[in-house]
């Protein structure tokens, strides 16, 4: 058997209603793209907003809300760039696949599989630290709020 460097467990084509829907797909990506773009932006301007005008006093005897407090802004630096990568792999997929497709270019549209990859890892990682965040949340509101 004669080894070229390149598996080929099947052959995949593409017809025309695949081609149609990629693109399609590429076009909801960069309305997905914007919407996440202008998420992050109202994101960070209120939590600037909350970090410059908070009144520092209500946190008065309560060290865990003011570590959340603290913390917050530097949560916020975090996320936003895990989530701007994330962006940018989804952005960069689907602009591969189309290349691919436009262009019958196999290794352009296997290249798109690769930034998918890199995108869900990114969201893996955006989810993780969101969820860390989230539960402590959750421990701050069960601590201080609901007794």
């Amino acid at each position: 058997m004669e080894q070229t460097g390149q598996q080929e467990l099947f052959e995949i084509r593409l017809n025309a209603s695949g081609k149609h829907y990629i693109r399609r797909f590429a076009g909801v990506v960069r309305v997905i793209i914007l919407i996440s773009i202008i998420i992050s932006l109202l994101y960070i301007v209120s939590t600037l907003i909350e970090v410059i005008k908070l009144d520092h006093s209500i946190y008065s005897g309560n060290k865990l809300l003011l570590f959340r407090r603290t913390v917050t802004p530097f949560y916020v630096v975090v996320y936003l760039a895990l989530f701007a990568m994330q962006i940018y792999y989804y952005w960069k997929m689907t602009r591969s696949a189309l290349k691919g497709v436009d262009y019958n270019d196999e290794e352009e549209f296997n290249r798109s599989f690769r930034s998918l990859y890199r995108h869900a890892i990114f969201g893996a990682l955006t989810l993780g630290f969101s969820i860390l965040l989230g539960f402590f949340d959750f421990y701050l509101m069960i601590k201080y709020y609901l007794n």
